[in-house]
């Protein structure tokens, strides 16, 4: 039987409301009622025009265009007039959609609240190569290692450079840092040795010692060793990495920019509105989040932490991106 489908996708829409933001081709397949006469596509209700289309495969394609914002439901009718099949598309007003959008944005951000931070990462877990649709790669797992002044283990490093090294979110996951002549880590270390790494157990509750390099939120940065959570399977992100992630998913559009084009290269918002969604920026370009609304934001705060929401900082510049 004839029915109303998303062009192209193919999606079958039936008895369906989409949410639409503008012109819109949908398709009905199945058009052909008889060898000469063609279902027709009405307006039953609303202001919409809609104009008969091409033919793509066994579809009529049907151009929608409302005068105004709202509901129009589409009938497919048969030739003696009888109703085969129907849908709405709610036209949104421009501001309803931008709000949807950011929406969409910061629900896509929050999902990933306890991901891990690891600079040069958009997105990927540890080998999958399933980050940014931009930047798909950039993290795997380092190779397991014992020595007690630099372990490793269960640890993700960036695919540019493997001195930088994941914490595991060691400061939100109650590590801590040790010092590189730990006895005990050096007996734990040794008790490993010989057993295949499947049956390496923690060194405390779930977490596993890592070296790492300049830990941002550490209060001399520098390098140490901290216990931290295990990389397998988590996303990792950096500061940017997690923006250019968010909105390309979210928003479905491929994007990657630099925290001074995010800066320099969108509206900038002067007027002390703010909306969930909107970018902060801090002064010295050296660090990016999301609004989340009621004064928090949503943001891969650094190596020990990992992505977290947090009171959003004073004086960073806010940018409206959607």
């Amino acid at each position: 039987m004839a029915h109303f489908h998303v062009w192209p996708a193919g999606s079958r829409v039936s008895g369906q409301t989409l949410q639409v933001s503008g012109p819109i081709d949908i398709g009905l397949w199945g058009y052909l009622a008889s060898a000469q006469r063609e279902y027709e596509v009405v307006v039953r209700q609303g202001a919409a025009a809609c104009e008969r289309g091409r033919i793509a495969g066994n579809s009529r394609l049907w151009q929608v265009r409302a005068q105004a914002s709202g509901p129009v439901r589409l009938e497919a009718r048969a030739p003696d007039g009888s109703v085969v099949d129907w849908v709405v598309l709610e036209f949104m007003a421009r501001n309803a959609v931008a709000a949807m959008r950011r929406r969409a944005l910061v629900e896509e951000a929050r999902r990933h609240i306890g991901a891990h931070y690891l600079w040069g990462a958009a997105g990927a877990r540890p080998g999958c190569s399933d980050g940014m649709p931009l930047r798909p790669d950039g993290v795997t797992m380092h190779r397991p290692q014992l020595d007690a002044a630099r372990p490793r283990l269960h640890a993700a490093c960036s695919n540019f450079t493997d001195l930088h090294v994941c914490a595991g979110r060691s400061a939100r996951a109650g590590g801590r840092w040790l010092p590189p002549n730990d006895r005990a880590l050096a007996r734990y270390l040794d008790g490993l040795r010989g057993q295949p790494p499947e049956a390496w157990t923690p060194l405390e509750g779930r977490l596993w010692p890592r070296h790492i390099i300049g830990s941002s939120l550490r209060p001399t940065p520098g390098e140490g060793i901290v216990l931290g959570e295990a990389c397998e399977n988590i996303r990792h992100f950096d500061c940017v990495g997690f923006i250019n992630y968010c909105m390309s998913i979210s928003q479905l559009q491929p994007t990657q920019k630099s925290i001074a084009a995010w800066d320099h290269k969108t509206t900038l918002v002067l007027d002390g509105t703010a909306e969930p969604g909107d970018l902060l920026v801090s002064p010295d370009l050296r660090h990016i989040g999301i609004d989340a609304g009621n004064g928090r934001m949503l943001h891969a705060e650094g190596s020990l932490s990992g992505v977290v929401e947090t009171p959003q900082p004073r004086g960073w510049r806010r940018h409206r991106v959607i």
